[in-house]
């Protein structure tokens, strides 16, 4: 008797088909689901970085109006006090290289006590707050938003070191030469600035 083997495959055969069949869809829903989630991040991260970038270089423009602003407000507190002066494009010598940069400052027409000098470098920086303050109140747009408030960072930073260098260096009777160095001046905004801006786009703060 001839046995005739059928071309359909058995139960076993079926069996063992779907199931490689079931695990290749279910990796393939896998991969797909990774590859969206990698697609997710990249897309996070390039807005991310492109947030990131505008908000420095907001606030880095910012930063000129705001620093020109709070040297004028030293002008208006000053005339406020009683005294006169001028405001000035003064030469500003980079300590680490034979190399000048310019900025302005305001020269007291006739020479300040020394609580009167630091209540002046003080309250000048603290002036230039306010219309900052009053924009954050009203703004809401996220990058905008980082910019105001890294600017009163720096801000504040002015009122509190233009006020104690001058504290210091007449309590040590002493120069200070790095609090006025333009290194320092310089490098803390910038520092507030990428620091503010990290805050504000990773943390969403």
């Amino acid at each position: 008797m001839v046995r005739v083997h059928s071309l359909l495959p058995s139960e076993s055969e079926v069996s063992v088909m779907g199931f490689h069949a079931r695990a290749i869809d279910k990796s393939q829903r896998h991969l797909s689901e990774v590859q969206r989630k990698v697609n997710r991040w990249m897309s996070g991260m390039q807005d991310r970085m492109r947030n990131m970038a505008e908000a420095v270089a907001l606030s880095y423009v910012l930063c000129l109006g705001t620093l020109a602003m709070h040297e004028v407000a030293h002008l208006v507190v000053l005339y406020a006090m009683g005294g006169t002066g001028a405001l000035l494009i003064v030469p500003w010598r980079l300590g680490s290289m034979n190399h000048y940069i310019y900025g302005l400052h305001v020269e007291p027409s006739q020479p300040l006590t020394v609580a009167n000098q630091a209540l002046l470098n003080f309250l000048g920086p603290v002036l230039a707050t306010v219309p900052l303050g009053f924009l954050l109140y009203f703004v809401r747009d996220r990058i905008p938003r980082i910019s105001l408030i890294s600017n009163i960072l720096i801000l504040v930073f002015f009122a509190l070191l233009e006020s104690s260098y001058e504290l210091l260096e007449s309590a040590l009777n002493r120069d200070i030469g790095i609090l006025g160095s333009p290194e320092f001046n310089i490098g803390v905004p910038i520092l507030i600035i990428l620091f503010t801006a990290y805050r504000g786009v990773w943390k969403k703060v």
